[in-house]
């Protein structure tokens, strides 16, 4: 996700909405906290006071930051510094929609422009937000990041979700950041969202894979997880397919009805599902929401897209950065990228 951009609205103050600005100054404020008290890794790894696994965990993200480099990842400037225990890092998720239709309130930004969740590092800011928002008859989610980008512009550190992960998840979430400093196109949450979990899920693989660690008990976890996660992801499309269709009652009570319903053979689903991993073992429900549901579908709506085009670059992630960059302009990222693969494939392939 990309919050620390903000740190640096400060210098677009004159062009930013007066109602905007204290949110600004609050996440520059955060920014700056964050930065200050975060230690650089060498110093700490070398601290006779670190434990063994968190040197240990500091040693493996180095190494996986070393790969990403000649992988074709940006990484200058990340990741050289931990941000420790005590020192504020959390940043929530503030996401909406109405509550019978499929459609994500939208936030505008300065530098990143419009998009479908808003973070805050101040948690009663962040429940002052919801509370407004839900008195205007929107739905909400408030959750927090495992971790976010600041695309490059500063010089991004390891928080703890990335020391309290399991090693899979991770080295997902440390690939998944650099993809948005690599590669992010301003407005298009849905593309770099879904790319970044996209390549992050992918690299993490990968790069076990690559150090023979497949039959690890941490790679065979994670697997469980990703597979797991797959199956909480075809549960929701069928349920995004099932709302869509209802959603076009005219009569807004049937929507609601048709909503409860919906959820309820969602939760049916779920609770049949054989899941594997130690996370999701034992689930039978979830809590429901339209903006849950837009959430999923804005982190990983659009694998089989990006599967594909890795596929077409030949499985050089160097290659597929380049590709993507390269694409037309017009329209979103997402359709620009159907039309690349769609006309970019050999005719054989294509079936014309």
């Amino acid at each position: 996700m990309r919050f620390g951009w903000l740190a640096l609205s400060a210098a677009l103050l004159p062009l930013v909405p007066a109602c905007t600005l204290p949110y600004l100054l609050r996440q520059a404020s955060g920014q700056v906290e964050m930065l200050a008290g975060a230690r650089p890794v060498a110093e700490v790894a070398a601290d006779p006071s670190c434990s063994p696994a968190l040197k240990s965990r500091l040693a493996e993200l180095t190494a996986a930051l070393a790969y990403a480099a000649r992988s074709g990842f940006y990484t200058e400037g990340a990741y050289e510094a931990i941000v420790p225990p005590g020192v504020r890092q959390s940043v929530h998720v503030l996401t909406a929609a109405p509550p019978d239709r499929l459609e994500a309130y939208r936030w505008d930004f300065p530098l990143v422009g419009s998009l479908p969740l808003k973070g805050f590092f101040d948690l009663d800011a962040a429940r002052r937000e919801e509370a407004l928002l839900r008195a205007r008859g929107f739905e909400t989610r408030l959750g927090d990041a495992a971790a976010y980008s600041t695309l490059g512009w500063l010089p991004d550190p390891i928080v703890q979700s990335m020391i309290e992960e399991p090693l899979g998840r991770s080295l997902e979430i440390l690939f998944h950041e650099l993809t948005h400093r690599t590669l992010f196109v301003a407005g298009d949450a849905r593309f770099n969202e879904n790319f970044a979990s996209f390549v992050g899920e992918t690299t993490a693989k990968r790069y076990l894979a690559e150090r023979g660690e497949e039959r690890s008990p941490e790679f065979e976890e994670y697997s469980a997880l990703v597979a797991d996660e797959l199956r909480l992801r075809e549960v929701a499309a069928r349920l995004h397919e099932k709302l869509e269709a209802a959603f076009r009652d005219p009569d807004r009570a049937a929507r609601l009805a048709a909503r409860e319903r919906c959820f309820a053979e969602a939760n049916a689903e779920i609770a049949a599902a054989p899941f594997r991993s130690a996370r999701l073992r034992g689930v039978r429900r979830v809590e429901w929401s339209i903006p849950l549901l837009l959430s999923i579908d804005l982190y990983r709506g659009e694998g089989e897209q990006f599967a594909a085009a890795l596929a077409r670059s030949g499985g050089d992630l160097a290659r597929l950065f380049a590709a993507l960059r390269a694409l037309p302009s017009g329209g979103s990222a997402v359709d620009r990228l159907r039309a690349w693969l769609a006309t970019s494939l050999p005719e054989a392939e294509n079936g014309s």
